[in-house]
């Protein structure tokens, strides 16, 4: 027998599927990962099923005495099915598995609670994302949601029993689970109290579709489970494709508050013309306008976004996942969706999710936008956070808090704290709600007034473009030309050109007379012989990759917004066209100058500002053009090159005697 009371809450869940991933796949006799993912996906109903019942023991348990012989196994294997019969609303589900494996996967799992208040799982989600990550991810960039951004995107929203809510996307039910449980857990303060309203509300006011019937059948188990055995509204069917049959139960443009995380990735897209047609941002857009001209295709997050707005009424709010490059891409297609965008809602909050959010999976960098439909006519301040942690590292392992010494911080019930700001992102929304401001800003809150983004040329939304580090510095450097102290102009202005070379298939060859070095962005930090690689002389020019002593390089993605001045060894090289060259004119800014302001906290700061991201983050050469550089009097800015120029041809020398060195050993071993 196993007691409830002894089960441990989860952090590393997904370790412990993976670990049992490559067990049964490797022994078991379902080879098939997407039938191995449901036969694991009915064992995890079956398990929250039995945390679920009132009874203090644990059917769902195998002990080691069972595990020792088939007859024990068979023991095991007869609870799973009236477990599984309380954790199935559909078809009678026959185990392929077997007795044996049915028994290892409860041996394995036993251990846990699944739904503990202090779990960090996903129970459904994460079998899915384990056992059949190539279905969902490589061909139809569905993602499922980490339950700290679940929880995130709920406590902005806060919905009541008097909402209607939906999640377009729902896949495992994520999202709707959350409403669920909070609105009908007695521990819950949302919790409705009375059992026939609860049950009115999750049959009338939750709705939910997915394009996977799969995963719609066992979202439903999993909804019903946790409703008590009330099936909420979901439904198989595409969200995008509002003439689809499903839509005719849907009372689509009547929804109060919106979940949802669209499917993602730079692979896929929307072709189909009649459901363009259906959307504003399947056309062409000019400045935020629908043209006649329909697009040749749409990334379906895009399309999902304008969704949302279709299915909210008037005064209705969002919360869904994007990824950033939506929310701050440079390309006119993001432009004009922006432009679109800010004609339709009114912007509530942005906040920036960490590039780990959704690793091992994906790494597209991601943004939870909350908005309301309708602009307001005073619209109010937005909200913005920048979250560095969400308690797992990009290999989907817990990550955790660390004291000085770097150990594992222990909380109150002695078990380590995860790393993860989403608490204290809604600690200061929650602020900023009842107070209408924030007494103190960082990147857990701070407040953007939406002039700041209408007045933006490109309409940026990201939090990270108005992060008050790099707002402080813009304000100081305006101050000081503000009150004529300093000159201030754009960096293109002070620039002859500002430019990127056009990408290329590189040409490797041997070392010759005839060929040029080249360098990686990372090599031109600590320039040394090691590992080089060469290029032919003549294809390296055409290409536009050697730069010039007095040129100034910025990496441009990656480790953005790295500065290196190009002294007179470094002109000798071929440069990667991931470093942005920077040409200065000589008439308007002294070159070592330049430099040192775009090394400095404030220029690397500003450099920041401009940063965007799909998968990795960047910087485009346009975007760089726009930082304002502070311009003291040429006297000035001459001692300050003359001090750049010094230290650069300090290095060339130190260069050139640890050559000398190492060349005279090699001649003492010749």
């Amino acid at each position: 027998m196993l007691d409830k009371a002894s089960l441990i809450p989860v952090y590393d869940f997904k370790l412990t599927l993976r670990n049992l991933h490559n067990h049964l796949y490797g022994g078991g006799p379902v080879k098939t990962e997407s039938r191995l993912a449901d036969e694991v996906a009915q064992l995890v109903l079956c398990k929250i099923a039995d945390e679920l019942s009132p009874s203090e023991t644990c059917m769902f348990y195998a002990s080691p005495a069972e595990l020792h012989g088939p007859l024990g196994r068979e023991i095991v294997f007869r609870r799973i099915l009236q477990l599984h019969s309380k954790a199935n609303g559909h078809e009678p589900y026959e185990f392929q598995l077997g007795s044996y494996w049915v028994a290892e996967v409860v041996g394995a799992l036993q251990p846990w609670s699944l739904l503990h208040d202090h779990s960090y799982v996903s129970p459904l989600a994460d079998v899915y994302e384990v056992f059949n990550s190539g279905q969902f991810k490589g061909g139809r960039g569905q993602f499922f949601t980490p339950p700290v951004v679940v929880n995130l995107a709920f406590e902005f929203l806060s919905p009541t029993e008097n909402d209607l809510v939906i999640d377009p996307a729902a896949g495992s039910g994520n999202f709707l689970g959350k409403v669920i449980k909070r609105l009908t857990s007695p521990a819950s303060p949302r919790y409705i109290d009375d059992e026939q309203k609860r049950s009115d509300y999750i049959q009338n006011y939750v709705y939910g579709r997915d394009i996977e019937p799969g995963l719609v059948q066992i979202a439903d188990d999993y909804l019903r489970l946790i409703a008590g055995g009330v099936s909420c509204n979901l439904a198989v069917g595409d969200s995008l494709d509002l003439s689809a049959e499903h839509y005719k139960s849907l009372p689509a443009g009547e929804f109060t508050k919106l979940f949802t995380n669209p499917p993602f990735g730079t692979n896929i897209s929307v072709t189909d013309t009649a459901i363009l047609e259906m959307y504003d941002l399947g056309h062409h857009l000019r400045d935020g306008y629908p043209t006649r001209q329909l697009s040749r295709g749409q990334h379906p997050d895009r399309l999902f976004l304008e969704l949302c707005v279709k299915l909210l009424k008037d005064g209705g709010e969002a919360a869904i996942v994007l990824p950033r490059q939506i929310l701050s891409g440079d390309e006119p297609n993001a432009i004009e969706i922006r432009k679109w965008l800010l004609r339709h809602v009114t912007i509530l909050a942005v906040v920036d999710l960490p590039p780990e959010t959704f690793q091992p999976y994906t790494g597209t960098i991601t943004s939870l936008l909350v908005f309301r439909k309708r602009v307001a006519t005073q619209r109010p301040p937005i909200f913005c956070a920048v979250c560095e942690y969400v308690g797992h590292d990009r290999r989907g392992l817990p990550l955790y808090e660390l004291d000085s010494e770097g150990d594992d911080v222990r909380g109150i019930s002695g078990r380590a704290t995860l790393r993860d700001d989403t608490p204290k992102v809604i600690a200061a929304w929650n602020e900023f709600l009842s107070m209408g401001r924030l007494p103190e800003s960082n990147h857990y809150g701070f407040l953007v007034e939406p002039e700041r983004v209408r007045d933006n040329h490109l309409r940026l939304l990201n939090a990270w473009a108005y992060n008050p580090d790099a707002s402080n510095a813009y304000r100081r450097v305006m101050e000081l030309a503000t009150r004529g102290k300093y000159d201030v102009a754009p960096l293109r202005e002070v620039c002859e050109s500002i430019f990127v070379p056009a990408r290329h298939k590189r040409k490797y060859v041997n070392k010759s007379e005839s060929s040029v070095p080249f360098l990686s962005t990372a090599q031109i930090f600590h320039i040394h012989e090691i590992d080089y690689k060469y290029q032919p002389e003549s294809f390296v020019s055409s290409q536009g990759l050697l730069v010039e002593e007095g040129w100034i390089l910025v990496t441009r993605s990656g480790s953005t917004g790295r500065v290196r001045y190009v002294n007179r060894e470094l002109g000798q090289y071929a440069i990667s066209d991931h470093c942005i060259r920077l040409v200065p004119d000589e008439n308007q800014v002294d070159s070592g100058y330049l430099y040192a302001f775009l090394s400095s906290e404030i220029g690397q700061l500003l450099i920041d500002q401009g940063r965007y991201a799909s998968v990795i983050e960047a910087i485009s050469h346009t975007r760089l053009g726009e930082i304002p550089v502070l311009l003291p009097d040429r006297e000035t800015q001459r001692r300050i090159g003359d001090i750049v120029r010094r230290s650069e041809e300090a290095r060339v020398e130190a260069n050139l005697r640890r050559r000398d060195a190492i060349e005279w050993v090699e001649r003492l071993l010749a």
